[in-house]
């Protein structure tokens, strides 16, 4: 995460990717960090915002104008989460930190 953003009057936090181009014979073995002669790149992945009065996280991907549910704490198990990429999901086990 790099930087926040406000979209709609909702602050974003930003998410950001990074590439690893270790093509140029790089050796075996070498951790991320330690790779010589490797080119890092840096891209715009999305941003996510945290509704916590309501208990959910939204992300907000690059390409798209509208936010997808990530998470919602309020639900118990027999809850059905509705969601825009996949029908329906069954909460069956909720896992606590």
């Amino acid at each position: 995460m790099d930087g926040d953003t406000v979209v709609d009057g909702l602050l974003y936090h930003k998410l950001w990717y990074y590439e690893l181009d270790a093509s140029q014979n790089a050796p075996l073995g070498m951790t991320f960090g330690l790779i010589l002669g490797a080119t890092v790149s840096k891209g715009y992945h999305g941003a996510f915002r945290n509704d916590s009065i309501n208990k959910k996280v939204f992300y907000l991907r690059r390409s798209l104008n509208q936010e997808q549910l990530l998470y919602d704490f309020n639900l118990s198990l027999g809850d059905t989460l509705q969601s825009n990429s996949i029908k329906f999901l069954l909460i069956l086990v909720i896992n606590l930190l």
